[in-house]
C-alpha cells in the first residue's frame, strides 16, 4: 500500500529492505526485521508526532494491564534476589529486584523510560515543575523496587533536557549541531570502550563491575570470540534467567549491532539516526534531536535500543516530522 508514495525511489526502498530481511535470515531475527523495516518503511506520508501519540497510549496500556495482571497473579514475575555478596553497586532497599510482570526488571524501567519519553516528546519537552517532580520521584521508585539504575537514570535525563531544552530554544542552539552526531559518536564509544578493555587493569575492572555489571568483559569477550561479521549471523544469548546455561547476555545495543547483527545494518542504523537528526536540525526540532541523544545514551549499557516495540524513533526517518504539529 504504502511502495507507490515513493515513486521512482522504489527499487532503493526495496533493496533496502531486502538487506535488513537478508541480515534477520542471518541473525535468525527475520520477524522482528520484517516488522522494523515494514514500520519504517511504511510511514511514508504520515504524521511522526502522531505516530509517537499512538505509541504512548498503547505503551501505556500495555505496561498497566501487565503491572495489574502481575498484581493480582495473572501474569508471573522474574523477581530475583540481589546478592549481598554482589559486586554490583546496587541500589535497591527491598532486597530483591522486581520485574512487574515484564521478562526482566530492566524491560520494565526501560519501557517505562520510552513511554515517559513519548510523553516528553509529545509535550515538546514543556514538562512542568510539577510533571518533572513527578518524573523524579518515578524514576525513583523504579530504581528502589527493581535496581534498574539505567532506567531510572534516563527518566531522570527527561526533566533533565527540559530545563536544557528551555536554555538554548531561544539562542543560537550551536549544541544541536554537535548532537546530530550523537549515534555515531555513541557507537564509537562503545565499541572503542569494549575493545580497549583490560580484565588486569583495575581501573577497568571497577568500571565494568561495580558500575557496568561485567558488560565490557562480556562484550570484549564475545567480540574476540565471534568477530564482526558483514552480514551478521546467528548468536543464541544466555541471560541470568537461564538456568544451567553459560552467561553470555551481550547488552550494549552498539555492541550487538556489529556482533550479531553486522558491519552493513550498524552502518545502516548509524546512518539513518544521522539522517533524522539533520532533518530535525534543519526542520528546528530540537525536542527530536535530544529525544535521540537520550535513547543513544540507554543504548550504550541497554538492548532496548534495537527493539521497535521499546523504541519508535526510528520511524521518524521516513515519517513526516513537523515540529509545529508535536
Amino acid at each position: 500500500m504504502t511502495l507507490p508514495k515513493y515513486g521512482k525511489k522504489i527499487p532503493l526502498v526495496l533493496i533496502f529492505i531486502a538487506i535488513i530481511l537478508f541480515v534477520g535470515l542471518n541473525t535468525k531475527q527475520t520477524y522482528m526485521m520484517f516488522t522494523t523495516a515494514t514500520l519504517i518503511f511504511g510511514a511514508k506520508g504520515l504524521n511522526f508526532n502522531n505516530i509517537v501519540k499512538w505509541y504512548f497510549w498503547t505503551g501505556l496500556f500495555f505496561c498497566m494491564t501487565t503491572i495489574i495482571g502481575n498484581q493480582i497473579g495473572l501474569i508471573k514475575g522474574h523477581d530475583v534476589y540481589i546478592d549481598v555478596l554482589s559486586s554490583r553497586l546496587s541500589f535497591a532497599l527491598s532486597g530483591k529486584r522486581l520485574s512487574f510482570g515484564y521478562i526482566w526488571s530492566t524491560d520494565f524501567a526501560t519501557h517505562c523510560f520510552f513511554i515517559l519519553l513519548a510523553y516528553w516528546y509529545i509535550r515538546k519537552a514543556g514538562l512542568t515543575v510539577k510533571e518533572m517532580l513527578l518524573f523524579v520521584l518515578g524514576a525513583i521508585v523504579i530504581l528502589y523496587y527493581t535496581d534498574a539504575k539505567l532506567g531510572a537514570g534516563c527518566i531522570l535525563l527527561l526533566p533533565i533536557m527540559t530545563l536544557l531544552y528551555r536554555l538554548t530554544q531561544n539562542t543560537k542552539p550551536k549544541i544541536y549541531a554537535v548532537l546530530i552526531f550523537s549515534i555515531p559518536a555513541f557507537a564509537v564509544l562503545a565499541i572503542v570502550g569494549t575493545i580497549m578493555y583490560q580484565y588486569s587493569n583495575f581501573t577497568w575492572f571497577f568500571i565494568d563491575s561495580v558500575i557496568l555489571a561485567g558488560r565490557l568483559r562480556l562484550g570484549n569477550e564475545a567480540i574476540a570470540m565471534y568477530g564482526t561479521p558483514l552480514w551478521g549471523q546467528e548468536l543464541r544469548m544466555y541471560g541470568a534467567g537461564t538456568e544451567g546455561k553459560y552467561y553470555n547476555f551481550i547488552d550494549s545495543s552498539f555492541i550487538q549491532l556489529i556482533v550479531i547483527y553486522g558491519i552493513v545494518y550498524i552502518i545502516l542504523i548509524i546512518l539513518a539516526y544521522t539522517i533524522i537528526t539533520y532533518k530535525a536540525y534543519q526542520q528546528k526540532n530540537y525536542v527530536l534531536i535530544l529525544a535521540v541523544l537520550m535513547i543513544g545514551i540507554s543504548g550504550l549499557i541497554a538492548q532496548h535500543f534495537l527493539q521497535i516495540c521499546m523504541n519508535p524513533f526510528l520511524i521518524a526517518l521516513i515519517a513526516k516530522c513537523n515540529v509545529n504539529k508535536v
